[in-house]
Order: structure tokens, then sequence, then C-alpha cells
């Protein structure tokens, strides 16, 4: 009983682990673009001031 719910766990696992990975390399990706535009907005914040 306990090695077919381990067998069953495992299998749950194996096919969960792909998606986990492909969750936390967008969130990454998404993460990098979002960094990406806010430090464009940041740089071009103080050409405005430096106009005034």
């Amino acid at each position: 009983m306990y090695l077919s719910e381990y067998a069953s766990i495992s299998s749950i696992v194996r096919e969960a682990l792909p998606f986990e990975l492909l969750a936390t390399v967008g969130g990454v990706i998404a993460g990098i673009i979002l960094s990406g535009i806010r430090q464009t907005k940041l740089l071009n914040k103080p050409k405005s001031r430096s106009l005034e």
C-alpha cells in the first residue's frame, strides 16, 4: 500500500516538475522585462528634471 502511494506521488511530481520549471522561468523572464521597463522609465525621468 505504501509503495503504490509513493509511486503515484512520484509520478505526479514528475508530471508537475516541468510545469513548475516553466512557471519559474516565465516568472524570471517577466521580472527581467519589468525591471527593464522600470530602468528605462527611471532613465527618462532625470532628463525631464534637468530641463526644468
